[in-house]
């Protein structure tokens, strides 16, 4: 590249990177993004509504470490290692309409998670993005797990 089109490849970088923000902060899915080993590296605010956690609170953080009180539709014990993300880390497979029970500490009450995609990028840091759409009600024949 030449010199001379460095400053117009930066303006349209900068032009890229600041529509990408609006997108991701004005969405109404929540999306965490998280590291090759598991650990939180950015979240939109949607995220933090549906999960009742701060992004100061959830950065640095695996889903093990971060989500103590998950469950499936059936109302078991959802193990952090099995959640979606995870599992699309581990194995580099995209995961589909799994249904996860958040539990939601602003809002004292368990945030259904009705189909959580997970994809992993092929790169050597490999990362991966979990598009949230949330539901307040539990799923069809879902019993209401204790918290």
């Amino acid at each position: 590249m030449d010199t001379p089109d460095l400053p117009h490849a930066l303006a349209a970088l900068r032009d890229s990177n600041a529509r990408y923000r609006v997108l991701a902060d004005t969405m109404l899915h929540g999306v965490v993004h998280q590291s090759a080993d598991g650990r939180i590296i950015a979240m939109n605010p949607a995220a933090e509504r549906i999960l009742g956690k701060s992004r100061a609170e959830m950065l640095g953080s695996t889903s093990e470490q971060a989500e103590h009180h998950t469950v499936r539709e059936d109302g078991s014990v959802f193990p952090a290692m099995e959640h979606p993300v995870m599992v699309a880390l581990t194995s580099g497979v995209t995961v589909r309409n799994v249904v996860m029970g958040v539990y939601n500490p602003r809002e004292r009450q368990r945030r259904w998670i009705p189909s959580t995609r997970c994809r992993s990028c092929t790169a050597a840091s490999r990362c991966q993005w979990k598009p949230m759409r949330c539901s307040r009600t539990s799923p069809r024949n879902a019993p209401r797990p204790k918290r």
